[in-house]
């Protein structure tokens, strides 16, 4: 892009190193403008600057002689701001307190002179008027002698326009339009200016201005500004040739990657099951991405009126992760991205964001997030997809103020199964492997009499029962206890159920187990075993001992808890508060 501005700077210079031509360029539009908005409508359009100012007649420059007493305020150059008090005041003219002027009474004779001003002037008129000589006085050297005389002319006339001069004004519009036209292309050449395919040479010839065509222009000044103007657009029409490689290089770049960024954010949005799609398209001196809907032809401007909260926060982390990329960014910061997102879309959009070349992939990225589903993509199940080098993942704790961060590694995801016979055989605490001995049971679907045992035990029943369908209990017999204790004593050794059950019912053993455990998870399962029919009325502890007690996870794979304090430390406050209320720590002799 700088080689072909480089190419084409000689042409832009001309207005660079020329302040006035910027103002004449100006003045030019101001005519123009005041012309009428097309040469196309007949005669000139009623709302136009010239209509307003001399439609009527123009009587600043030829005051009726019943008003030439006004004559030095009429042609003052701030005359409309006159105007606009004097008529300010007429509507108080009629009233018994007098001139609304000078507060004495005013002659009915000076009345009806003062109201044939408002009838004979407009302050908005002379306005339109004002602006018109001012602009034609600064393109005096720039239009022919002739046209600026005759222009002067009609400014003055006092009978309004005649049609041969509103011919004559259309013919003046034509002129200007077209070196307007030409002017400005020149000023703003770029890349740009180019339409693919288009003949560059042509293009540029298009460029050049016939002053010999624009007869209401041909002055000295118009001549030596389009002479220099023809000569610049003549030394780059020398070097067309590199000009062409140049544009046509870009274009093949720019075509390149706007396919290949179409593509990318197209089969994002199909994956994660939106109805559209997005096209990027040239506009004036940039692409614009247009958002489309499969069923729906025009293109989407109003977000909020077609898209959902949570399509919109997919498209502005799509597209915020291409605005990283183009600034070349150190450090990227994603706080809970995908959350609120649903299965299908979560792993669509950690699939764009962290995967292929358009993505954060060899990005420094910080993402912080309370959902596990896309760690365990990650850095686990599919951590090969995500690049030879998958992200490092930390488990962040609060401790009492104190940040806590420990790492996760893949070895460290795994289901819950494995992980609850993993703390069994690691524990030396009897609660401790009952606990996740029976969680295996559960989590396994194996409710058989050992899981039957072990939940009469954490209950702390005498006597083991059953549930009969109908709901009635039924006492396990000793058969099926023996049975139960010798399976349960395979995994934890010489288990039996009196002496389990006279662990349990050691409060004061109990007590203690809970504060030394480091696991919030830990203490939760203990709490409840303490107060199985006694818990506390709070919900919040009542949440998560409901929660955490029984299978709630809808992950296959989970994080060790008695690694990681899933359960967080103000449910555990809570625990600890009540417990203390019930057992108060005795102090020690």
């Amino acid at each position: 892009m700088e080689e072909i501005d480089a190419t084409v700077s000689n042409i832009k210079k001309q207005f660079k190193d020329n302040k006035d031509l910027e103002q004449t360029l100006e003045n030019l539009y101001e005519l123009s403008n005041s012309l009428g908005k097309s040469t196309k409508q007949k005669g000139i359009h009623k709302n136009s600057g010239v209509y307003k100012a001399i439609g009527k007649g123009n009587f600043v420059d030829n005051i009726p002689s019943h008003l030439s007493s006004y004559k030095n305020f009429l042609s003052a150059n701030n005359n409309s701001e006159w105007l606009s008090w004097m008529l300010g005041g007429e509507k108080f003219l009629d009233q018994e307190q007098g001139c609304p002027y000078c507060v004495t009474k005013t002659p009915q004779e000076k009345v009806e002179l003062i109201k044939s001003v408002s009838k004979t002037y407009n302050p908005k008129e002379i306005q339109h008027l004002n602006k018109l000589k001012t602009v034609l006085d600064e393109l005096n050297e720039y239009l022919s002698p002739d046209t600026y005389e005759k222009l002067k002319a009609i400014l003055n006339n006092i009978d309004g326009l005649t049609e041969d001069e509103e011919s004559f004004l259309k013919e003046i519009k034509n002129h200007l339009e077209r070196l307007i036209l030409k002017l400005s292309a020149l000023k703003e050449i770029s890349y740009f200016s180019f339409q693919e395919g288009e003949d560059i040479g042509s293009k540029l010839e298009d460029y050049i201005i016939d002053i010999k065509l624009l007869g209401h222009l041909q002055s000295e000044k118009t001549n030596e500004m389009v002479k220099k103007m023809n000569e610049s657009l003549q030394e780059t029409l020398s070097e067309i040739g590199r000009l062409t490689g140049q544009i046509k290089h870009q274009q093949g770049r720019i075509r390149s990657t706007i396919k290949s960024n179409e593509q990318a954010i197209n089969a994002f949005l199909a994956a994660a099951g939106y109805s559209y799609y997005v096209c990027i398209e040239p506009r004036n001196s940039e692409y614009v991405m247009q958002l489309r809907h499969k069923d729906y032809e025009p293109s989407i401007t109003e977000s909020s009126k077609h898209l959902s909260y949570g399509e919109r926060n997919a498209f502005a982390l799509i597209l915020f992760m291409y605005e990283s990329l183009s600034k070349k960014v150190d450090l990227i910061i994603l706080d809970d991205p995908i959350s609120s997102f649903d299965k299908n879309k979560k792993f669509a959009i950690i699939d764009k964001l962290f995967r292929g070349k358009s993505s954060f992939n060899n990005q420094t990225v910080l993402m912080m997030t309370h959902d596990f589903e896309p760690i365990i993509d990650m850095k686990h199940t599919l951590k090969h997809h995500f690049g030879s080098a998958p992200p490092a993942v930390h488990f962040l704790e609060n401790d009492g103020g104190s940040l806590i961060e420990k790492e996760i590694k893949s070895d460290d995801i795994s289901s819950f199964s494995d992980i609850c016979m993993k703390n069994v055989q690691s524990s030396t605490s009897l609660v401790i492997q009952l606990i996740y001995l029976r969680r295996f049971y559960e989590f396994s679907s194996q409710k058989n009499m050992s899981y039957q045992l072990l939940s009469n035990l954490i209950h702390r029943r005498d006597t083991p029962i059953l549930f009969a369908p109908d709901g009635s209990e039924l006492e396990m017999s000793n058969d099926q206890i023996k049975a139960a204790e010798e399976a349960i004593a395979r995994i934890v050794k010489n288990f039996s159920y009196k002496t389990a059950l006279s662990s349990l019912n050691n409060t004061e053993e109990m007590v203690k187990q809970f504060k030394e455990t480091s696991s919030n998870y830990e203490k939760l399962q203990i709490f409840r075993i303490i107060f199985d029919n006694n818990l506390p009325d709070d919900p919040i502890i009542k949440k998560f001992i409901n929660e955490a007690f029984h299978i709630e996870n809808d992950y296959i794979l989970q994080i060790n808890p008695q690694k990681y304090n899933t359960v967080p430390n103000h449910v555990i406050e809570k625990c600890s508060e009540y417990l203390n209320d019930q057992y108060p720590p005795t102090k020690e002799k």
